[in-house]
């Protein structure tokens, strides 16, 4: 089918009202501050549209609008087209043009019809390319950032400013804006390229909502450096406000984030690696070293060293991986997220107005970047969402220490891979066989302490492993009141754990999202625990901590108390009571006297006002805690999704 145009202009002079046509009846909109001209190519079953200016409505209380219009076109027999909307944000670099071909059956429900549109160029050809999602692709390293993917650029590097000493000499900015009042979720990146053999120069921009790329632009020039830098920097500063010189001498300790402009992601570039070949995975595993571990034990390995869950368990959680690489978001910016929470833990907590708490949360998604598609960013409005967004952050928190770990393996041995990110570890994992007690009574376990109400998996176990890693002799074992409990984790997080041990949440971080305060928790009902594996049928799998913990007196609750933290005298623990507790008939006492609850859960009398299912003990001091058994299960599902 030959290509075809299609052009038109929804325009009035400023100032004027734009009639619109629905349901047979003439209807007047707002004023019109500005016309939005649009150009579509038709070709084959493909529809590219460019929209040149914003089309606003300005009503009585001076609030801006983003139009809404449709317009039908015919043209020849077999082809409709519907002009749906035009949106825009603070910008034309935000402006999203939508448009569907009649009588097409709808798209799954990931696609999405709306096309960013390039506000810096005037083509038309491919404008609105989605952001590749198959395969990671191969990324030449030439120092310690690539060349944006999206760059067709070849025999170019990422420029380095060998005369200074900072980690803002790498000329390479992520950008990200989210402002949820406009339904902006956008990034911006501004890289300056060097040739690897001759003295050329270029810079590089692409923009975009999340997962799109509304536009990019590159341009050459030459031998001059001062050009180059000068034009990086002032697209720096013009959509961040901050000085690029400036960030360097103070190694961006004075970056500022300015109302309505772009924030800055600080990454972690690490060292300087020249000419490093890899993937945005690790390199592959040698295959001429055979690993000397135990099948078993590489099977944990596997998977808490695994990049590609750990990507996708991010995707799952609406993080984009894409604009901050796992394990390059720096501990600042880290904090900086925890920060954002803790502003809107306060107005949740305070009944703020919507507009003060949507600031709050458009900040949080600037800060950690989020892929929610063309859906408006949701508020964080619940203590519940708060809780969620907690858990995102430890989790990258933890994603950057296995990140770390397999960085630090990737120097040259001759030890097979595998085995080398089992010593990063720290510590010994030793399987259970199938003839031991010690398994007998953890499949027991397992077995008895199901929850009534966790009607929608059961748990297998597929092994076990015996903890043995070096103690703090400061384990306060003198406080008595010893029980062997449960605590479940992402996968994300067990490379962290193993080698850090459990950790209490920093104190940036909100005290609303944890029911009784920033603690340890732990259960007596595995599947309790198992929850907060958070599995599902792409990944069925988890692992559980079997900890020794000291718990002492405690500090009975039967509600939720954000601030049980702050311990009374002569109590060493928190235990939220629940109405269903495992029966303490069926509880066995291990030599060393710690108590194992292997009883069935019963339901207790005069509890129906109780907050809690089940039993939750909490410690606030790690010196309470000892890791002994590391148990693999499998998620065995009851339905189909």
């Amino acid at each position: 089918m030959p290509r075809r145009a299609i052009k038109g202009t929804l325009s009035n002079k400023k100032g004027t009202s734009l009639p619109r046509k629905e349901n047979g009846k003439e209807h007047g909109v707002n004023d019109v501050t500005e016309a939005t001209e649009y150009e579509a190519l038709v070709n084959d079953d493909k529809v590219h549209l460019q929209a040149r200016v914003v089309l606003r409505r300005c009503p009585a209380n001076g609030t801006v609008r983003s139009s809404s219009r449709k317009r039908k076109f015919e043209k020849d027999k077999d082809r409709d087209v519907d002009f749906v909307k035009v949106e825009s944000g603070n910008n034309v670099e935000d402006d999203m043009v939508k448009i569907v071909p009649r009588k097409r059956k709808p798209k799954k429900a990931n696609d999405s019809d709306v096309d960013l549109v390039d506000s810096e160029s005037d083509k038309v050809d491919d404008i609105c390319p989605q952001e590749d999602d198959a395969d990671l692709k191969k990324v030449q390293f030439k120092g310690p950032v690539p060349v944006d993917e999206h760059c067709n650029l070849t025999g170019y590097h990422v420029y380095i400013d060998k005369t200074t000493y900072s980690k803002f000499n790498v000329h390479n900015a992520m950008l990200n804006q989210t402002n949820i009042s406009f339904n902006n979720n956008k990034y911006y990146l501004v890289q300056l390229l060097e040739h690897d053999s001759k003295y050329e120069y270029a810079t590089w921009f692409r923009w975009g909502r999340v997962g799109k790329i509304a536009g990019t632009t590159l341009k050459h020039h030459g031998a001059n450096l001062e050009a180059a830098k000068a034009m990086f920097k002032k697209k720096f500063q013009d959509k961040t406000g901050n000085s690029w010189d400036h960030l360097v001498t103070t190694w961006g300790g004075d970056f500022i984030k300015f109302p309505h402009k772009y924030d800055l992601l600080q990454m972690d570039y690490g060292e300087n690696e020249e000419d490093k070949d890899t993937t945005k995975r690790p390199k592959k595993e040698k295959t001429d070293v055979a690993s000397k571990l135990d099948p078993r034990v590489e099977e944990v390995v596997d998977l808490i060293f695994n990049i590609r869950e750990f990507e996708a368990c991010m995707k799952e959680m609406k993080y984009d991986v894409k604009k901050a690489p796992l394990g390059k978001l720096t501990k600042k910016q880290i904090k900086a997220g925890y920060h954002s929470l803790k502003k809107i833990e306060k107005l949740i907590e305070g009944d703020s107005k919507r507009s003060a708490l949507s600031e709050a949360c458009s900040e949080f998604y600037t800060r950690v970047p989020h892929d929610f598609g063309m859906k408006v960013p949701p508020l964080i409005s619940t203590n519940g969402d708060l809780r969620i967004k907690i858990e995102l952050l430890k989790a990258l928190s933890d994603i950057q220490i296995a990140i770390e770990m397999i960085n630090d393996d990737q120097l040259g041995s001759e030890v097979n891979i595998k085995d080398r990110h089992y010593e990063s570890l720290g510590c010994k994992l030793e399987p259970l066989d199938t003839n031991e007690i010690e398994l007998k009574t953890i499949m027991d376990f397992v077995a008895n302490s199901h929850g009534s109400t966790h009607t929608q998996y059961k748990l297998t176990v597929e092994n076990a492993y015996r903890i043995h890693k070096e103690q703090s002799s400061q384990f306060k074992e003198e406080i008595g009141n010893k029980m062997l409990l449960w605590h479940g984790s992402r996968l994300t997080n067990w490379a962290g754990i193993l080698k850090e041990g459990l950790r209490i949440a920093p104190p940036e971080a909100p005290s609303t999202g944890y029911m009784f305060g920033k603690g340890i928790y732990f259960t007596d009902i595995v599947s309790k625990s198992a929850n907060y594996c958070f599995a599902n049928h792409r990944q069925p799998c988890g692992f559980l901590l079997l900890c020794e913990v000291a718990l002492g007196n405690t500090n009975d609750k039967i509600h939720a108390d954000y601030d049980a933290d702050k311990l009374p005298e002569g109590k060493s623990s928190t235990k939220g009571l629940g109405k269903e507790v495992p029966d303490p008939k069926g509880n066995i006492t291990l030599s060393c006297g710690t108590v194992v609850p292997l009883g069935k859960p019963m339901k207790m009398e005069n509890r129906e006002d109780y907050s809690l299912m089940y039993n939750e003990y909490i410690v606030y001091d790690v010196n309470q805690i000892v890791p002994r058994y590391l148990v693999k299960v499998k998620f065995d599902y009851q339905t189909l999704w």
